[in-house]
């Protein structure tokens, strides 16, 4: 694949990323009002990891054979479906979305630590001064007439270690990625497979009930999340982690907040202020900032961060 078609195929994964968690929060919800979150987070994944098996048999039909580490995806699932998404459903219940949006960006921050402390990877001070201009204007978009609703410290808490799980799961990712050069599809299959079972595991130990209500007011959300939010999505995501790095690709989350708002203005459900527009253009800034300036997401090729010691 040339550099061009390499460019091209990450934006589009991308932004494709922000499209999907642009939705995300809203299903989720509907999710957790009707269920406990243990249950709603195990089915989710399994139907993810079904479709996830389906396609790849589609895909060793077709001669596509590669294989995974299975303890070190396993980790991926235990840390990113298990632990982060695990926690967000409880966040959910004590944060506005708006909250979780901006609790989110914490992986920027999460991801750069991580990776230094544990790899020896530099940290970049144009992505530190791109992070913090971002969450800068993420904050002045969401909380300038103090709509976001009432902070519970429980829910922050619970936010920010459901992102630092979810900052870990990742870097796992990339490390299995270009050490072992498993693919997304893999490593996703085993990972969200692993948390299904973890997730069962845990409903049986507690008592909790799997039933769920037989409605499409419920079960279209439930397969909204477990195909395009999880099947989909999360091989999308940890392929850009592949090219990017983690601490790059996780400039998603200043975006999606972005669109989720701009799309409910779209239909009516917002209206548009000074702050918001103020907001938005500082996130932008500093995502060119944190992502151009040190040429790590111009995209000139898969795996392009591999960080320096």
């Amino acid at each position: 694949m040339t550099g061009a078609a390499t460019r091209r195929t990450s934006t589009l994964i991308f932004v494709g990323c922000i499209a999907i968690w642009s939705t995300n929060w809203l299903a989720i919800t509907t999710q957790v009002v009707e269920t406990p979150p243990v249950t709603s987070a195990f089915w989710r994944f399994t139907v993810a990891f079904l479709t996830l098996c389906v396609v790849e048999r589609v895909r060793r039909k077709r001669s596509v054979t590669s294989s995974v580490p299975l303890a070190a995806s396993a980790a991926v699932g235990l840390f990113y479906y298990f632990g982060g998404v695990g926690l967000t459903y409880f966040a959910v219940r004590h944060l506005s979305s708006a909250h979780i949006a901006c609790l989110s960006v914490t992986v920027v921050f999460f991801s750069m630590a991580i990776k230094r402390l544990v790899w020896g990877t530099r940290i970049e001070p144009s992505n530190v001064i791109g992070a913090v201009t971002s969450t800068a204007g993420l904050a002045l978009f969401f909380f300038d007439r103090g709509t976001a609703g009432v902070v519970s410290a429980t829910g922050i808490a619970l936010g920010l270690a459901s992102f630092l799980c979810i900052a870990i799961g990742a870097a796992i990712s990339e490390a299995l990625q270009k050490r072992s050069q498993a693919t997304s599809l893999l490593i996703n299959r085993n990972a969200i497979g692993c948390a299904a079972v973890l997730y069962l595991v845990v409903a049986l130990a507690t008592g909790t009930p799997l039933a769920v209500p037989l409605t499409l007011g419920y079960l279209g959300p439930l397969l909204y999340l477990a195909v395009i939010c999880s099947a989909l999505v999360f091989v999308l995501f940890i392929e850009l982690v592949g090219r990017l790095g983690v601490e790059y690709a996780s400039y998603v989350t200043f975006i999606y907040p972005l669109a989720a708002t701009y799309l409910s203005l779209i239909v009516g459900e917002t209206s548009l202020h000074a702050t918001m527009i103020a907001g938005s253009v500082l996130v932008v800034l500093g995502s060119v900032v944190g992502l151009t300036y040190a040429k790590l997401a111009t995209l000139i090729g898969p795996r392009g961060n591999e960080g320096t010691t």
